[in-house]
């Protein structure tokens, strides 16, 4: 019994090869798209999180609005990129 559904399928398998041989890209592809779509609905999830912050902490200056500001601030200053602009200048 067991041999005679992987004996259809593969039949089923061969007949589809012979065809449309592009079957079995178009899957590939599929597949791939499923890694990046999910990965896109994770991205869009994050950052309409971080957005929603945001607006709180602009709108609301409620507890959200000020843990945000503070942290968005922190993570400015400690940032590599605009490292030149919070260092102390002796010289000038």
């Amino acid at each position: 019994m067991d041999t005679l559904i992987w004996l259809e399928v593969s039949l089923v398998l061969i007949v589809l090869y012979i065809l449309d041989r592009n079957f079995f890209h178009y899957v590939d592809l599929q597949v791939q798209n499923l890694r990046v779509t999910i990965a896109l609905q994770i991205h869009q999830r994050l950052l309409g999180v971080r957005l929603w912050l945001d607006r709180k902490s602009f709108t609301h200056k409620g507890p959200v609005g000020k843990f945000w500001g503070w942290y968005t601030l922190w993570k400015i200053r400690h940032n590599p990129v605009y490292k030149e602009l919070f260092e102390h200048r002796d010289q000038v």
